[in-house]
């Protein structure tokens, strides 16, 4: 009888002692903590010889010739300028975003480079600031993925941007999200993977989607003409087995079932169809009825990771926002946020697990603060 009492007033000590706020302040500290180890090693590897951002391969091709974007060993020849790094260095991107990137190849490349990071930073942070505080987009800031995007110059924040504004807006302006969706897919699709989904439980925003992208290329057909999308889609197959064969990419690569097929585990359209089915019920969980937009915008950007091949860590920027408003929460919501800032294909899935779980359990158990946040 007394170890049993002792054992409920050990319980009950450690209840008083780890507390929702301070576990939730602890996970915040050691999250922080990682994401200067991870600005300290990017910058440390930016300032390497072998520092070769993302961004030269779009500013080249913003300014070659239209015979030469989508022939990767002559774009990789006129980067040398720019970068010694090995391997070949293709622009995979439809013609869709040359028209964004005409006025950067008009500038000296670093300073175009800069002007691409800080634009996009820039609305990535002002798509945010109706819901994050001064401190919590700091964070944002300064999570990895958002480091990684800057630092390699890609289009991750730019597109983010309106990825975030779209979701976070998707109640109110049903047709107006649906198309910034749209624009988004039609420049970089496995970004947003699953919009089609996600918008399928409001058919006027998935009516927009349609509309937007359809809208982006025949913009593209009738600035580039055919041509260009043909070489496009015949590079596709090269370019995806340039990434299957590059180490560095391997090493690197978000998407769990990327991950477990270049590992040998399983046949690989049952990896697929296992990850791509978690990925399709966390947006169908989502979307589906009312729900915070953290959840929501979680759901989109790593449901799309889980049905893609490969995510690098820029892809996953969008979830910093997710985290950083999930942060407010305690206990496995938080846990979730910490997972976000330790950007691997093992994150990836307990972070699938997690914003599942998130999902699922209120629906059991409700809480007050819940549906307090839906939004009405």
């Amino acid at each position: 009888m007394r170890s049993t009492k002792a054992a409920t007033g050990a319980v009950r000590t450690m209840r008083g002692v780890i507390t929702p706020e301070r576990l939730r302040a602890a996970i915040i500290a050691v999250a922080a903590y990682v994401s200067l180890l991870v600005i300290w090693l990017s910058m440390r590897e930016a300032s390497s010889a072998h520092y070769a951002p993302d961004f030269t391969a779009l500013w080249t091709a913003a300014r070659a010739p239209h015979g030469q974007i989508y022939d990767p060993r002559a774009l990789t020849d006129l980067q040398r300028p720019l970068t010694s790094a090995p391997g070949l260095r293709p622009f995979p991107y439809p013609p869709t975003l040359l028209p964004l990137l005409a006025a950067f190849g008009l500038l000296p490349f670093w300073v175009a480079m800069i002007l691409w990071s800080g634009v996009g930073l820039a609305l990535l942070l002002a798509s945010l600031r109706r819901w994050l505080s001064s401190g919590e987009l700091a964070l944002v800031a300064v999570s990895p993925g958002v480091v990684y995007a800057a630092l390699s110059g890609q289009t991750s924040l730019l597109l983010g941007a309106g990825v975030t504004w779209a979701v976070f807006t998707l109640p109110q302006r049903p047709r107006i999200a649906g198309a910034v969706l749209g624009l988004v897919a039609a420049v970089k699709p496995q970004l947003v993977l699953l919009a089609p989904l996600a918008l399928a439980f409001q058919p006027p925003a998935l009516l927009a989607f349609g509309a937007a992208g359809l809208a982006a290329a025949l913009s593209a057909l009738a600035l580039y003409g055919p041509g260009l999308w043909i070489d496009w889609l015949r590079s596709l197959p090269q370019f995806l087995e340039i990434v299957s064969r590059d180490p560095q990419i391997l090493s690197r690569n978000l998407s769990p079932a990327g991950q477990m097929i270049a590992a040998g585990l399983g046949p690989g359209w049952l990896v697929r169809l296992a990850w791509g089915g978690l990925g399709a019920a966390l947006v169908a969980l989502a979307f589906r009825r009312p729900e915070t937009p953290e959840r929501r915008l979680g759901a989109l950007v790593l449901g799309s990771i889980l049905c893609a091949p490969y995510a690098m860590p820029y892809d996953a920027a969008l979830l910093a926002p997710a985290a950083i408003l999930l942060l407010r929460r305690p206990f496995v919501p938080a846990i979730l946020a910490f997972l976000v800032l330790w950007l691997s294909g093992l994150a990836m899935a307990l972070l699938a697990l997690c914003l599942m779980a998130d999902l699922v359990w209120p629906r059991v158990w409700p809480t007050a603060r819940d549906a307090a946040a839906k939004p009405a």
